[in-house]
């Protein structure tokens, strides 16, 4: 009895990282935005003085700032998990197969396809 024994990819591999790219997109926009509500803010508090006011804008810089980090940080997350998971799932798109087959026994052909002689 024969065995071959070889790995099948099911289904072709893909690049499955472009779902990351919806989630990295949603994140550049909550950055815009944040920066935008921050220069508002800014520009607003201008005109203004006093201690109160001050301690406004030192708060918001410092919320932009921490927020612009956290965004950085989930973005680059959400290239690693995308990478891995497009590893994951292009791995269990493969397998590792074996086939046992029997082999037959063909009888010799001295003749090579002609007629056979007899005797």
């Amino acid at each position: 009895m024969g065995q071959n024994t070889f790995m099948h990819r099911f289904i072709p591999e893909s690049d499955l990282t472009y779902k990351a790219k919806i989630f990295e997109r949603l994140l550049s926009e909550m950055d815009n935005e944040g920066a935008k509500f921050a220069s508002m803010v800014k520009n607003e508090m201008t005109h203004q003085s006093g201690e109160i006011v001050n301690k406004i804008c030192t708060s918001i810089e410092e919320h932009n700032e921490k927020a612009k980090k956290a965004i950085s940080e989930h973005q680059a997350s959400m290239l690693a998990l995308a990478n891995q998971y497009d590893s994951v799932v292009n791995t269990m798109n493969e397998q590792l197969v074996t086939v046992y087959y029997e082999e037959e026994e063909k009888p010799l052909d001295l003749n090579k396809g002609k007629p056979p002689i007899w005797l």
